[in-house]
């Protein structure tokens, strides 16, 4: 009789098959993998097909380990057939994170040069476009404020006065080179400042007094 042959039938799915009809010497076959701990081996049997199902101990990362070799061997009385596979995960797009904060409180009256927001954001993927980030804005007010497509820093349009508006409300975005995205919402709020210098409003000359009338008046 000739040895158990081998076939990749699927990703993970292997299907061993047998040349003999008889079900008594299929009952003989056994089976071992030598492979790391990402994957398990489990047989059961129909009436002339053995398979054996290897699925991921781990759901598999691309950007972790990009391929896995193991090696399937069955044995039945007296011969045996090894058969190395190299399973290959393929690279799919995941989502942008963005994390930074939600809150941030600025003085009013700051110049539109001045940075009031970064957005930070991380992305799993390490290969282009799917690592490529770009930042935009959304949200009630949106249009008060400019964004840097490219850094995710964020400036007023026009410097802010706590006695028009207190507040502001934005939506930041995190889009990578896949079109996934990521948005957190953030306020902004408005620092009081005390803007106007007191004023004398008395006139400029003092009450004429008498000399050598004594200390304490009022003049």
């Amino acid at each position: 009789h000739s040895a158990p042959n081998i076939s990749l039938m699927r990703r993970f799915t292997l299907n061993l098959l047998r040349q003999e009809t008889s079900k008594a010497s299929l009952t003989m076959k056994r089976y071992k993998a030598a492979m790391d701990n990402n994957f398990l081996l489990k047989s059961f049997m129909t009436l002339a097909l053995f398979r054996c199902v290897i699925p991921v101990g781990d759901s598999p990362d691309f950007e972790a380990k990009q391929s896995y070799k193991i090696t399937i061997k069955s044995t039945d009385n007296s011969l045996t057939f090894t058969k190395e596979f190299t399973i290959n995960v393929i690279d799919i797009n995941e989502p942008p994170s963005i994390v930074s904060g939600t809150e941030v409180n600025v003085d009013e009256n700051i110049p539109t040069t001045t940075v009031i927001y970064q957005v930070e954001a991380t992305d799993p993927d390490t290969s282009a476009p799917f690592n490529t980030i770009t930042y935009s804005l959304g949200g009630a007010d949106a249009s008060a404020f400019n964004i840097d497509g490219t850094t995710g820093e964020v400036r007023f349009q026009s410097s802010p006065n706590f006695e028009a508006k207190s507040s502001y409300t934005i939506d930041v975005i995190a889009t990578d080179g896949g079109g996934l995205f990521d948005s957190k919402t953030v306020t902004i709020g408005i620092n009081n400042l005390d803007e106007v210098p007191p004023t004398i409003t008395s006139g400029n000359n003092a009450s004429a007094i008498y000399e050598r009338t004594g200390a304490g008046q009022v003049i």
